[in-house]
């Protein structure tokens, strides 16, 4: 071997000693800034988004006590929620029929133009205008179940089938016993 031959595989192999450590130390550092980074809505403050276990008794919705609440939060022109209304309509028929259970639509549109998008979707049900948002609701549609004191059941977000419908009525069904 040449002189010149060692030097470019002395070279080569100290190229890829920095490449493998600039690899690993970006790794690190990432690493390291992940696992301090704190999304905005959490700072010190309540979980970002709506879970079961958490309470509905400070948010703008207006709970009736010792009454179950089931809650649509919708968007006028969503997809998902136009896609869902067999489901929403046969789980608030179902609902009505126990008597024991408030259902409540919300959403973020003027009372008019709500009212306008449930009647196309075949709801008749109150509206409550309010920001998904405001309700740590990710995004629409989403469907809440509490119980009389406004503790959260059960959350189903996404566009609800045929299966997952039933679900949802299995457990509003299942609330202070079946009817």
């Amino acid at each position: 071997m040449t002189p010149l031959g060692m030097t470019s595989r002395f070279s080569r192999i100290l190229e890829l000693g920095a490449n493998a450590a600039v690899i690993l130390a970006s790794a690190a550092l990432i690493a390291v800034a992940l696992r301090h980074w704190d999304p905005p809505g959490n700072r010190g403050g309540p979980p970002p988004w709506l879970r079961p276990g958490d309470s509905l008794a400070n948010s703008k919705v207006p709970l009736k006590p010792g009454r179950a609440n089931l809650l649509f939060v919708l968007q006028a022109g969503c997809r998902f929620c136009t896609s869902s209304a067999p489901a929403l309509r046969e789980i608030a028929q179902m609902a009505s029929r126990r008597g024991d259970v408030d259902i409540l639509a919300i959403l973020p549109q003027d009372a008019k133009t709500s009212q306008e998008y449930l009647e196309g979707l075949g709801l008749r049900l109150p509206v409550l205008q309010a920001s998904p948002h405001d309700l740590r609701v990710r995004g629409t549609p989403t469907v809440i179940l509490s119980d009389g004191s406004g503790r959260v059941l059960s959350v189903w977000a996404g566009a609800l089938d045929e299966n997952r419908g039933a679900e949802v009525s299995k457990s509003v069904a299942q609330i202070g016993g079946s009817k």
